[in-house]
Formats: C-alpha cells, sequence, structure tokens
C-alpha cells in the first residue's frame, strides 16, 4: 500500500496545452519532460519544456500569443 501511495504521488498530472498551441509528451510520471509548441503565426511566451520532479512541474504552461 505504502508503495502504492508513492508512486501516486510522483505524477504531476496532464498540464493544460496552451491555447493556440500544442504539448507532446504523455508520460507525467517522475522525471518525465513535455514539450509545447505554438500554431502557426502565434510566438511561445514562455519556457518551451517542463520536468515533472516529485509532483511538481519544473515551471508553468506558457502562452502562444499571436503575432
Amino acid at each position: 500500500f505504502i508503495k502504492r501511495v508513492c508512486c501516486l504521488l510522483a505524477s504531476c498530472g496532464k498540464p493544460r496545452t496552451p491555447v493556440n498551441g500544442n504539448m507532446q509528451g504523455d508520460d507525467f510520471t517522475h522525471n518525465s519532460w513535455v514539450t509545447f509548441t505554438c500554431n502557426q503565426n502565434h510566438q511561445l511566451d514562455g519556457n518551451n519544456n517542463m520536468q515533472c520532479n516529485n509532483g511538481f512541474w519544473s515551471g508553468s504552461v506558457p502562452n502562444c500569443v499571436g503575432e
């Protein structure tokens, strides 16, 4: 039982996808990465990737700003 609680806590959960953007990655557990891109005519405002570390993402989801 303790091991199951440990593993559930290690998940960061699925981050939101930026409006006018996309997210690549489908593993939201400890040490996994997701990468963000923006649709055509939009520019990324923020980091293009985040890492899951002990149940928390290393940053925040970026925005996609229209040009």
